[in-house]
């Protein structure tokens, strides 16, 4: 019986250990992207002076995850920024001849 009970404790321990360090580690890593990108978000666009708008009074809470979106969509942005000229370039070199396409004789 005592094996038994071991054995079940040692396999919850298993099972256990690993999520617990990935919602640790997940929550660490927020905090950390938090605490970079929050400086650089103005005082007016932040979740606590939105909600004291919301509500009326001033509440002292800390939101994580708030900075990772922030970083998501400028990464993304800058991506599509990235992507605009070659985009561009593409187009232009397939549908309109360049002086350089038409120098070159085939």
């Amino acid at each position: 019986m005592l094996a038994r009970l071991r054995t079940s404790f040692l396999t919850g321990v298993v099972v256990i250990a690993p999520v617990a360090l990935t919602i640790w580690l997940i929550w660490s890593v927020i905090g950390w992207i938090d605490g970079f990108v929050l400086p650089f978000v103005p005082d007016a666009y932040r979740p606590e002076k939105i909600l004291g708008t919301l509500f009326g009074y001033d509440l002292q809470l800390n939101i994580r995850g708030v900075g990772v979106v922030v970083f998501l969509i400028f990464a993304t942005f800058v991506g599509w920024m990235a992507i605009q000229p070659t985009n561009v370039a593409k187009i232009r070199n397939t549908t309109t001849p360049t002086p350089l396409m038409l120098s070159c004789k085939s």
